[in-house]
């Protein structure tokens, strides 16, 4: 015995809603020409910057004779002038800073 398929219609899917009606676009109207923009003005350079008053030279700083370790000494008595010799680097930083304290 031989069975029959049915037969299927040749487009299975569901029938398309119908698509709501399209609002009408405006017409596209010619855009009117811009007016030419005026160039612009040239950059100049600036005027110069008047130079800075010549600073003082400072007074030149005396050698500092030989020290023993973990001495600061005040160079030659020039003003503002520390060594520090024989110290470790954090030592040392924590010397000059309270020497430029003691300075302010």
């Amino acid at each position: 015995m031989t069975t029959v398929s049915p037969v299927l219609p040749r487009w299975p899917w569901a029938p398309v809603s119908p698509v709501a009606p399209v609002s009408p676009v405006a017409p596209v109207y010619p855009v009117e020409p811009v007016e030419p923009v005026e160039p612009v003005a040239p950059v100049y350079p600036v005027d110069p910057v008047e130079p800075a008053e010549p600073v003082e030279p400072v007074a030149p700083v005396a050698p500092v004779g030989p020290a023993g370790p973990g001495t600061v000494t005040t160079a030659g008595g020039a003003a503002g002038v520390t060594t520090v010799v024989g110290l470790s680097h954090a030592v040392r930083a924590r010397a000059v800073n309270a020497a430029e304290k003691m300075m302010e």
